[in-house]
């Protein structure tokens, strides 16, 4: 399967924490419980995703919010 994204053309997270289901998966080489990703998949082959536009997982969003539960569990909010 290929994913072609077109110049211009923009595949964008979703700020939706219920978008992305607690799944098993490995994060950072670990096999463990964790959120789904903008793109995983499992056991796949001949993946690719190609072409001049862009990922935009929409990063910011989410560092917002683990700076903001980052301050409620150490009592600065």
């Amino acid at each position: 399967m290929t994913l072609l994204i077109d110049a211009g053309a923009a595949l964008l997270g979703s700020e939706n924490p219920t978008d992305y289901p607690v799944i098993r998966s490995r994060w950072e080489g670990v096999e463990r419980e964790t959120h789904a990703s903008l793109l995983n998949g499992s056991g796949l082959a001949n993946i690719a995703v190609t072409g001049r536009g862009t990922v935009d997982g929409r990063g910011a969003f989410w560092w917002r919010c683990i700076a903001r539960d980052r301050s409620r569990t150490h009592g600065r909010g």
